[in-house]
């Protein structure tokens, strides 16, 4: 049985005043922290072998000649995933009002995965973001998560089991969750708490999810 909303407290027996406390072992529980974070740093989750996984991009694009790396543990999905966003970006990059091309750029990414997944399928559009948020010095949204894949040309595909996926978000502790538009016909199948919890902000194409990741509008 899950308990939401519980608080603890004890009676000062000096002042007759209820103190409120925080529970120790759940103030660190949330894997996605409240505040602003580097620029470069988005939380997406991922597809690895019939589980969901959430995962932490960390981005670092330096002035360079067009090198690309990807480390920590990605599997051979997500390489695929990162590769995909880097070519949708070297040929849309003027889209971002941007005189340079990507590779004028050495983009390093570290995935830090923190339920020890092997896969990290569906990825593509939140390591598009943090490589955006990197090249353009700006942070992703507070407590916020990418989801979503795209194709080459940046044909969108929509979120498979979002409301399992909007649940470990919640849980993990973000407040925002950026979709497909292709997703909004799901939302009858979304429970309220999860609304509640959750803003959801839907996008019509990668940069347009960068856009509204970044709070470039």
């Amino acid at each position: 049985m899950e308990y939401r909303a519980v608080e603890f407290s004890y009676l000062d027996l000096a002042t007759k005043e209820e103190v409120y406390v925080s529970v120790p072992e759940e103030a660190d529980e949330a894997l996605i922290p409240p505040g602003t974070q580097q620029p470069g740093a988005v939380y997406t989750i991922g597809e690895s072998e019939g589980r969901h996984a959430p995962f932490r991009i960390e981005t670092q694009a330096l002035p360079g000649s067009g090198k690309t790396n990807i480390s920590g543990t990605p599997g051979s999905n997500m390489k695929e995933s990162f590769e995909t966003a880097c070519d949708y970006l070297q040929a849309n990059m003027r889209e971002l009002s941007r005189d340079e091309t990507l590779n004028e750029y050495n983009i390093n990414v570290q995935v830090l995965n923190p339920s020890d997944a092997n896969e990290g399928g569906e990825t593509s559009v939140g390591l598009l973001v943090g490589i955006v948020s990197g090249i353009l010095g700006r942070p992703a949204r507070s407590q916020a998560v990418v989801v979503g894949a795209m194709s080459l040309m940046g044909e969108l595909v929509a979120v498979s089991s979002l409301v399992d996926k909007l649940q470990l978000a919640a849980d993990s502790g973000a407040k925002t969750v950026l979709l497909p538009a292709k997703n909004k016909e799901d939302m009858p199948k979304i429970p309220d708490e999860l609304l509640d919890r959750l803003q959801l902000v839907f996008y019509t194409d990668p940069l347009d999810a960068a856009s509204k990741a970044i709070e470039l509008e």
